[in-house]
């Protein structure tokens, strides 16, 4: 959590309460709020990610398709209370921009989100997050690919995410490799791919059909 960013006392006993009575939880936080930090003006608010009694896909699709609507772009899930053990089993995580987004998508196949409906924390505009080079800059970024197409870099690990994953069937992964790719391409549409980048998905077709090696 950065330094400008602000969390209710409460906080974190009432995510491990919920942590605590609802084994299926992996992960826990609140809603929370996006504000300028010159005027305290409310920019944007996050509504969170409750996944509870969904199976691993749906909680995955959940997951990716809140993260610009009822997520509003915010992106504070990533600092709820989490499971060690759900934590150690997603990592480690992707060098990519939204490197966030890739462990918590892990994270969804894993097990259940809850987000406790209040504006328990409140986070500041700005920071490193405020353009993707200065993201870049933060994380010591130095694949030009991943830097430069953050969105496309993001997909093709999601890919990699869905054909790895031991908890869901052959099928369920044709399924939801399907849907993130049409996912995708609603939200970012085809610009700026060049045939060059089109490459990994050949790879990645060819590992499901022939296997590894």
């Amino acid at each position: 959590m950065a330094d400008d960013d602000d969390r209710d006392p409460s906080y974190i006993t009432r995510c491990v309460a919920v942590l605590a009575r609802s084994p299926q939880v992996l992960l826990v936080n609140s809603q929370s709020q996006l504000v300028d930090p010159t005027t305290q003006q409310l920019l944007r608010q996050d509504m969170g990610c409750t996944t509870l009694g969904l199976g691993p896909s749906q909680r995955y699709r959940r997951y990716l398709s809140t993260i610009f609507t009822a997520q509003a772009g915010v992106g504070d899930l990533i600092y709820g209370v989490m499971r060690r053990s759900a934590v150690l089993a997603a990592m480690p995580s992707q060098s990519v921009l939204p490197w966030d987004h890739l462990l918590l998508a892990k994270l969804a196949l894993l097990g259940e989100f809850y987000t406790i409906p209040e504006p328990l924390m409140t986070s500041a505009a700005g920071g490193a997050s405020r353009s993707n080079a200065s993201a870049a800059e933060a994380l010591l970024l130095v694949d030009s690919f991943a830097a430069h197409h953050p969105w496309w870099a993001r997909e093709l690990q999601l890919q990699a995410i869905v054909w790895d994953t031991t908890v869901l069937s052959l099928r369920e992964k044709v399924q939801l490799s399907q849907w993130s790719y049409g996912h995708y391409l609603r939200a970012f549409g085809c610009t700026g791919i060049a045939r060059h980048q089109l490459a990994p998905l050949h790879g990645l077709y060819r590992r499901w059909r022939y296997g590894p090696g």
